[in-house]
């Protein structure tokens, strides 16, 4: 052999074992997000891949067919439009498994020699738009959160159209739900550039979210397409009728009694059940009662407590166990005292969910309804129910069904659709709620309720002129305080005693307020909405580019692997 055919033996040895003994890598992912006026995505993703030493066709994308966009699951379809290697037409096919699209590229019998591919794929997804108060959203993965395979560079890049000015942006890097910041951005007129400041580990993400103004993206229309609207037109043709005839034969109200001023609670009720049983319903109201009347009767303290932060002060709420409940409280009290000091005799109450005030509040709301909810439902006539909402149904599937095939009905005929909707189901609350007819023995007391809370109301001059009312002192004041919560009417009962109460010099006890029309003027308020703050969930949507999302938080999102 001669020394030249000899050197280029050894070089091309050399090369084969060093490539041999390269692992299977994933150099870079790179995606590119246009948004269109009318409400489209087109993105091209381009990934850097190279087999190693192992035997494999290509690569593989995994993308969501489902997200969450304005807080609705909806479906994503993916057009594809051009897929290459090396900026060459490459094969590929495509499987879709329960909500996954996968895109496989190359062919079954043709295997990848070692090296380095470039593969590049374009599509364009429509109706990918969030749509907000104050701007509109592009909320994208850019790399999706379930590949099994590292990325050691990923970047990605947002164009909005032409003029489109920036309002707000944010990426997130690391698993679902992180929000780690480990990229950099820089924003040139209508495009912004990200890149990722550190290698993705398998099952990370990064994802992309960039508000921009209104206006500038097409907003869904009504007036599209008339096939969605006429069966909703023939459904209400129908249902008009219905509710005006069985309203007016079996759901009319027999006569109300009249109310008179009463200063005790009918049947000795509860401040929550005075509430529930005036509105039917459970309400913030009965849950803030049942605290205060706690407080008063010794069992629990309430403080306000003020934190001092950065960007101001902001307050929540303490409760503190006093003592253990008995049988000397109403059901629901025991049950709420019980609940919310189960693991801590301190319990703080702050803007943010928490899952032992939430346990708490369906607690309490439960006991009410099981105390109450066969007297105020009885004669509801929920029998007539049924054909309205079969009909409903029927017609709501019907306008989906004729809305989904119609290929031209991306966007524009959701409106009519969600229009029905919401006037159907509101039109079946309002259906229940007049069909139904009361007892007597329900109207009876609800207009004992209703006379309470005019003596709550009353002026001292018409308070005088009751046969033989009460004195106003400090400890009726205290006696009824719950119940004025429950009616909604605090602050005109404080303002009655305002005067009393500091001539008596009357401090409370259960509460740390300066004064109680101090309390009675905000607690109210403050209290409740620190309580449906404390026992609302998470979103799983919403709004990412003001900084409340997090990685695999928007839609789509390819996740690599190979084959």
């Amino acid at each position: 052999m001669r020394p030249g055919h000899l050197a280029t033996f050894i070089l091309f040895l050399f090369s084969f074992v060093l490539l041999s003994g390269q692992g299977e890598r994933f150099l870079s992912y790179q995606s590119d997000i246009q948004v269109n006026r009318d409400r489209s995505i087109l993105i091209t993703d381009q990934i850097v891949y190279t087999p190693g030493d192992l035997r494999k066709r290509g690569i593989v994308l995994n993308y969501p067919t489902k997200r969450y966009l304005n807080d609705r699951l909806i479906g994503v379809s993916y057009d594809i439009l051009e897929v290459t290697k090396d900026d060459r037409p490459e094969p590929y096919h495509t499987e879709s498994s329960g909500d996954q699209l996968t895109v496989y590229f190359g062919k079954s019998d043709i295997f990848l020699n070692p090296g380095t591919y470039r593969y590049k794929i374009t599509y364009k997804v429509k109706g990918q738009i969030g749509f907000y108060e104050n701007y509109d959203e592009i909320y994208w993965n850019a790399v999706g959160n379930k590949s099994s395979f590292s990325i050691d560079k990923v970047s990605a890049s947002v164009r909005l159209p032409s003029g489109a000015q920036l309002i707000q942006e944010s990426a997130y890097v690391g698993a679902e739900g992180e929000t780690s910041d480990d990229y950099t951005v820089s924003v040139n007129d209508d495009l912004i550039q990200y890149e990722v400041t550190r290698m993705l580990s398998p099952y990370e993400g990064f994802t992309v979210a960039v508000g921009f103004e209104k206006g500038i993206v097409q907003s869904p229309g009504i007036l599209d397409k008339i096939g969605s609207l006429l069966i909703i037109l023939l459904g209400l043709v129908f249902l008009l009728p219905y509710y005006i005839y069985t309203w007016w034969k079996y759901g009319q109200d027999p006569p109300t009694p009249p109310s008179y001023p009463i200063w005790e609670s009918p049947e000795e009720l509860s401040a929550a059940s005075v509430n529930y049983i005036k509105n039917s319903w459970y309400q913030n109201k009965s849950f803030t009662a049942s605290v205060i009347d706690l407080a008063i009767k010794g069992y629990l303290r309430i403080e306000e407590v003020e934190d001092k932060g950065f960007f101001g002060k902001k307050k929540h709420f303490d409760l503190v166990k006093l003592k253990e409940s008995d049988d000397n409280l109403p059901l629901e009290e025991q049950q709420l005292h019980s609940s919310i000091f189960l693991y801590d005799d301190r319990i703080s109450i702050k803007g943010k969910y928490d899952s032992t005030i939430e346990n708490t509040y369906q607690n309490h709301k439960a006991s009410l309804s099981a105390q109450h909810s066969d007297f105020i439902w009885k004669g509801h006539n929920l029998r007539f129910l049924w054909i309205p909402v079969l009909v409903t149904i029927a017609v709501g599937v019907l306008a989906i069904i004729i809305f989904m095939s119609n290929p031209y009905s991306e966007g524009y005929n959701m409106p009519f659709i969600v229009s029905f909707g919401v006037a159907a189901i509101l039109g079946l609350f309002l259906y229940g709620y007049l069909i139904r007819k009361p007892t007597v023995e329900r109207l009876d007391l609800k207009s004992k309720i209703k006379g309470f809370q005019m003596y709550l109301e009353l002026t001292e001059k018409d308070r005088l002129n009751l046969l033989n009312p009460p004195k106003m002192t400090p400890q009726h004041f205290e006696d009824i305080l719950p119940f004025a919560f429950a009616l909604g009417v605090e602050h005109k009962w404080s303002e009655k005693f305002k005067t009393i109460l500091e001539k008596a010099q009357y401090r409370p006890e259960w509460h740390n307020s300066r004064s109680p029309v101090y309390f009675s003027s905000h607690f109210g308020r403050d209290f409740s909405s620190t309580i449906s703050k404390a026992t609302t969930k998470p979103s799983k949507s919403g709004s990412g580019s003001g900084g409340g999302g997090f990685s695999g938080g928007g839609g789509g999102g390819g996740s690599v692997g190979s084959w």
